[in-house]
């Protein structure tokens, strides 16, 4: 019995390819076949071969077609990179990566990416507009230490 998950991806031949800086419909030079570690299925790892198209431009430069589910030459998808940063929040690295089985670089490396990329969410996200906001009240809270209840006061 396989301890392991493998899924095979084939690109529709009946949709045309789009250039992935202009937009524009092309012609497919060759496939490129990828394979990228998704998130483990009822306990086992999940491979997932996915089959790409590769282009050439005017200027005769190789391009790749773009995924929304994974970066640029990486071997993880999103949403399995999400997940490594999530077990971090609560988990050592040396854990997670031996959880997951792979190196404690690559979990480093994911993991700082993904908060890099948050922080820049955070920076670029506009602060909530205040000048709807009629009245500020304070909450304010006092602990009893004789009958151990909790008195809030707004």
């Amino acid at each position: 019995m396989s301890q392991s998950v493998f899924v095979r991806c084939r690109r529709d031949r009946r949709y045309k390819v789009k250039e992935p800086i202009a937009g524009t419909s092309c012609t497919v030079d060759h496939y490129v076949k990828r394979r990228l570690q998704d998130l483990p299925v009822s306990g086992r790892s999940c491979t997932i071969e996915v089959e790409l198209t590769q282009t050439r431009d005017k200027e005769r430069r190789r391009l790749i077609e773009e995924t929304e589910y994974v970066a640029k030459g990486g071997r993880y998808t999103a949403r399995f990179c999400n997940f490594i940063s999530g077990l971090c929040r609560h988990m050592s690295i040396h854990n997670v990566s031996q959880h997951l089985g792979i190196r404690w670089e690559t979990v480093k490396n994911i993991d700082r990416e993904y908060l890099r990329s948050s922080k820049i969410r955070e920076t670029t996200r506009k602060p909530p507009s205040t000048h709807l906001i009629s009245k500020v009240g304070y909450q304010t809270c006092i602990k009893c230490k004789r009958d151990r209840t909790d008195y809030v006061d707004s």
